[in-house]
């Protein structure tokens, strides 16, 4: 965590997403990596995993739970990079779910044959879901051709510009941003194992095709400041985490992702 608050806050407000290096050691990364192998295989199919796509493999959060992969999400240095970003309490929302990504497609070529979405899909995102932040750990060195995560840089401006639009918001629901007027080509996105990339909610992006050799392995987790509008609409942690989360988390840190203890 080179950078202070303040220019990850603006990278975020400006860019729609910022890193943060360095927040697992070697060795948490070398002693989970196995981990994932174990727990997602190229064959590995619903219910305990999601998605479509040919070679990425997201783990069903609401079936399944790996707790030794999933204590990452609430990590000193990840809960540590959330506060920093928010300055406040906050909630993390659900679970946190591994996801890998296989050799072969997964969402396309950047600069080629890329399609991106945002992470709502039939009705505008409500007031206090625009301060959500969503976390990717890596636990793969992500070099270009690898499956990294893709996004189109300040592309949360031009949604936000267009959610009172009737007709830009039904493209956006079916995911039609090709040709979407005001946007930037797509940017695939390196980062070295350790690292923790967050974007913005409105952020357009997706994951790209993996053409490399490199099984991608991340973790996602997605955190909100604890609003009283946020804590009314969210259920509790007994609904949104799995149980066999909440089983590894102390006292503590319940309450720091709960809200009630920042």
């Amino acid at each position: 965590m080179h950078r202070t608050p303040q220019e990850h806050r603006n990278e975020i407000c400006k860019q729609g997403y910022t890193i943060f290096e360095g927040v697992l050691s070697r060795q948490e990364i070398k002693d989970t990596q196995p981990i994932f192998d174990e727990l997602i295989k190229p064959d590995t199919a619903p219910p305990i995993v999601t998605g479509n796509a040919d070679s990425r493999r997201q783990l069903n959060y609401q079936h399944s739970c790996e707790p030794r992969i999933s204590r990452f999400g609430h990590h000193p240095q990840v809960l540590e990079a959330v506060q920093r970003l928010f300055d406040r309490p906050f909630l993390m929302e659900r679970t946190p779910i591994p996801t890998v990504t296989f050799p072969g497609k997964s969402g396309g070529i950047p600069g080629k044959l890329w399609w991106g979405h945002v992470d709502w899909h039939s009705k505008p995102p409500k007031a206090f879901e625009l301060d959500y932040i969503h976390g990717i750990i890596h636990f793969t060195t992500v070099k270009p051709k690898s499956g990294g995560f893709t996004l189109i840089p300040r592309s949360h401006r031009v949604v936000e510009k267009n959610l009172d639009n009737e007709q830009m918001l039904q493209r956006m629901y079916r995911a039609e941003f090709h040709d979407f007027p005001g946007l930037e080509r797509e940017v695939e996105i390196t980062a070295t194992a350790g690292d923790l990339l967050f974007y913005h909610p409105l952020l357009i992006h997706n994951a790209s095709d993996n053409r490399s050799e490199t099984i991608r392995k991340v973790l996602h987790a997605a955190f909100l400041p604890a609003s009283d509008e946020a804590k009314k609409e969210l259920p509790t942690p007994e609904l949104r985490f799995h149980p066999d989360y909440l089983a590894v988390l102390d006292e503590q840190t319940k309450q720091r992702i709960d809200g009630t203890q920042n």
